[in-house]
């Protein structure tokens, strides 16, 4: 079992803001998330940073693409707020890092699992989504992180199409997405999520 912020007190994170975040234990109201938060997801790179091209492939460029995919391939008449958790799924990053998937599952009934979701409920709360997502959403945002998390292995981080299907897709078969791909600068990643933030009505 995690402990909470009254039994580790001193378990914080300082941000950029000044604010404080209880790593164990976060609230809401500590969450600036167009501010320290999206700061962090757009210097977090995805795949260890072993992507090709003189940018890495940050993570916030990863959720603006996967809320495109989720509109162009899986789920056309997603409703506003599902488009906005797939956009914001992956700011619990910016403080816990982008770990590989084989060693997220290895840790995460260690504790892990535990400490990601408190820190994703905190931040679905601070914009304004359900603290418990509604299954449908889930199992939609999961499709599309599937084709764009295969789609990524291909074409930036070099690995055979054979492989990253059955290793990165569990035996995916559908189509590659073939939208634009270059990694973007850490000022173009804030700027592209914060325009597709404010426009899926998140809260400031």
């Amino acid at each position: 079992m995690i402990p909470s912020h009254t039994e580790t007190p001193r378990l914080f994170q300082r941000m950029l803001s000044g604010r404080m975040v209880h790593l164990l234990d976060p609230s809401p109201l500590d969450i600036d998330i167009v501010g320290d938060f999206l700061i962090g997801i757009s210097r977090e790179p995805r795949w260890n940073g072993q992507t090709v091209g003189d940018e890495a492939y940050r993570v916030a460029q990863h959720c603006v693409l996967e809320e495109r995919v989720l509109v162009e391939r899986v789920w056309r008449t997603a409703p506003r707020q599902a488009r906005l958790y797939v956009l914001i799924h992956d700011l619990a990053e910016a403080l816990l890092k982008d770990l590989p998937s084989p060693l997220k599952a290895a840790i995460k009934a260690n504790g892990y699992g535990e400490v990601e979701e408190r820190l994703d409920r905190a931040i679905r709360i601070r914009v304004g989504l359900p603290a418990t997502l509604p299954l449908e959403w889930e199992e939609n945002r999961k499709r599309a992180e599937r084709i764009l998390a295969v789609s990524e292995a291909v074409r930036l981080g070099c690995w055979s199409e054979k492989d990253a299907r059955r290793d990165v897709g569990s035996s995916f078969r559908g189509k590659l997405w073939d939208g634009e791909m270059v990694a973007w600068s850490e000022a173009r990643c804030r700027e592209e999520w914060r325009k597709k933030y404010i426009a899926l009505g998140g809260a400031l």
